[in-house]
């Protein structure tokens, strides 16, 4: 019923969505060179000689994880090609730039039938391959209506949206129904998709594909860059931050400056449009800030480094051998540590990580991460880390964690495989 209801309202969207779609381009959230693609539209060619699978990632970080599997299959599998799609204007910059060739990047196309069933009828996927937990009723329902095969890989679910699926139990178990196999994060998201319906044998533990993921750091030239412009001064990173968080950054900051006065600090805001923010709440301190989108270099004065760019996280882990991961000291349930863990930075974070709570357990009782909780211990942390045998301490056991949960790439990777090679069964 709950489904039903939800097709209804969804019928005369198209002019409500034309609208919401002119907003989000005058904020910049979305690219009006590929608007189209939002209403099943493309100039993208389907290639006739191959089979394409399908994978979807909601934004930066899960495409970003699928990138070392999608390179794989294509080398091993020169019978079929890939479609990428997601859904923010970020992720689609760093998978037009990322993704081998073979592959192709697409806007998901909004929770709209006709855009839907247009997108289906050029692309004609042979398989779907579904990451995570961005659930679209009316894409999923089409999906099935097409009987087109769909599997879940790195299926993750935080306890907000189980208790809002909880209520639309029926309806939501319907929706998981068509995925004939379900790839899970961890013990506790494997049990919340079996309490709303997916069945007990198409449910399989693997780890996080996010950990297992190998990072693709900037040129070294843009690294040897910014690391002469550095030069020897002490540096921490402050990345994937959130504005409610910006004072806190600035407050920890301060302090550091008054034992280290040549600390720098690289901050890179989760949303590059928050820039003005980030340089707002510095204002009282009257600091230098250089900023990245403007070409700028940090200047042996230059308090902060302002990193407003889009797919270089990479590259300010590893200028930084210290981490505070974003989010966390906010409402916003935090971001992964394992970018900070793979190039060899200290991790730090705060209280706010649900969406990670499993791997931030994990990397806490093996002495891989620290938690603070407040600006205060953020500085404090920052500033014991500073000495590099302690740092290394953290940073060598976080190589160990990491490398313990790298065997969620060759369980996703082996299993695709099969699903692949069932195409070619009699």
């Amino acid at each position: 019923m709950v489904l039903f209801i939800y097709r209804l309202l969804s019928l005369p969207a198209s002019g409500v969505l034309f609208f919401i779609q002119r907003k989000w381009i005058r904020e910049k959230k979305e690219d009006p060179q590929r608007a189209k693609e939002r209403w099943g539209k493309t100039s993208a060619n389907r290639s006739p000689d191959h089979k394409l699978v399908w994978f979807h990632a909601a934004s930066v970080g899960e495409s970003v994880a699928l990138l070392d599997v999608i390179r794989k299959l294509l080398e091993e599998n020169s019978d079929w090609r890939v479609l990428v799609t997601s859904l923010t204007r970020t992720s689609a910059k760093v998978m037009v730039e990322s993704l081998p060739e073979g592959a192709v990047h697409q806007m998901i196309p909004f929770e709209h039938k006709p855009s839907i069933r247009r997108f289906l009828a050029h692309w004609k996927p042979d398989l779907v391959v579904w990451t995570e937990s961005d659930i679209w009723p009316l894409i999923l329902s089409e999906i099935h209506r097409s009987e087109i095969p769909a599997v879940m890989i790195n299926g993750v679910i935080s306890e907000r949206s189980y208790t809002r699926m909880k209520r639309f139990k029926g309806s939501i178990g319907k929706l998981l129904s068509p995925f004939e196999t379900a790839l899970i994060k961890d013990e506790e998201a494997l049990a919340r998709y079996r309490s709303l319906g997916l069945a007990e044998g198409n449910l399989h533990c693997v780890g996080s594909l996010k950990e297992a993921a190998v990072m693709d750091p900037a040129a070294s030239s843009v690294f040897d860059e910014v690391q002469a412009a550095i030069g020897d001064r002490p540096v921490w990173l402050a990345g994937s931050t959130h504005p409610d968080e910006f004072s806190q950054i600035v407050a920890a900051h301060k302090a550091l400056l008054k034992t280290h006065p040549d600390i720098l600090l690289i901050h890179a805001p989760r949303h590059p449009e928050d820039a003005a923010l980030c340089i707002q709440s510095t204002i009282d301190e009257k600091w230098e800030i250089a900023q990245r989108s403007l070409g700028e270099l940090p200047t042996a004065t230059c308090e902060v480094f302002l990193a407003d760019t889009i797919g270089e996280m990479g590259l300010w882990h590893r200028l930084s051998p210290i981490s505070f991961i974003g989010g966390s000291l906010s409402a916003d349930r935090g971001h992964n540590p394992f970018e900070a863990a793979a190039l060899d930075s200290a991790i730090i974070y705060g209280w706010s990580v649900e969406h990670f709570k499993e791997a931030y357990q994990r990397y806490h009782a093996a002495g891989a991460a620290i938690q603070v909780s407040d600006a205060a211990g953020l500085a404090e942390n920052v500033r014991k880390l500073l000495a590099p045998d302690y740092r290394r301490s953290f940073t060598s056991a976080a190589q160990k964690v990491r490398l313990e949960g790298a065997v969620a790439f060759t369980k996703t990777y082996d299993f695709l495989q099969q699903r692949l090679d069932r195409f070619d069964e009699p």
